[in-house]
C-alpha cells in the first residue's frame, strides 16, 4: 500500500476527480482518480440532482485540508485506466464519509 500527497484540481462527479499526485523527488503525475470501493449517482438522467449533491459533498470534504491518496501499485487502475484510490483528509477516509453521508454506496471492483 502506498500513500501520496496530492492536489485535487476538480471533482468530475461524486466518485471521480482529477488529481495531481506528488510521487516525490519533484515528480508529479496528473490523472483522473476513481474513488475505490464506492459508487455515487451519475450526473445525468434521473440521478442528476443526487449526483450534483454527491459531487458537491466530495468537493467540500476534499477542500478541508491536505489530501493524501492511498493506492496499491500496479493493481489500482480500473478498466478505463483511471487510478483507483482512497482519499484521506486529516486522517478521515473520504470514501467512507461519502457512504456514511448517503452520497454513495459500497462498490466492489
Amino acid at each position: 500500500m502506498y500513500e501520496y500527497r496530492c492536489t485535487v484540481e476538480r471533482c468530475l462527479d461524486g466518485d471521480t476527480v482529477e488529481a495531481v499526485i506528488d510521487l516525490g523527488f519533484d515528480c508529479w503525475y496528473k490523472s483522473p482518480v476513481r474513488l475505490k470501493g464506492i459508487n455515487a449517482p451519475e450526473l445525468k438522467g434521473a440521478t442528476y440532482a443526487a449526483g450534483e449533491r454527491a459531487r458537491d459533498f466530495l468537493a467540500g470534504e476534499l477542500a478541508k485540508g491536505p489530501v493524501v491518496i492511498r493506492t496499491e501499485l500496479r493493481r489500482d487502475k480500473d478498466k478505463y485506466g483511471r487510478v483507483l484510490g482512497t482519499f484521506l483528509v486529516q486522517g478521515v477516509d473520504v470514501n467512507q464519509a461519502m457512504i456514511a453521508a448517503g452520497h454513495a454506496v459500497p462498490y466492489l471492483v
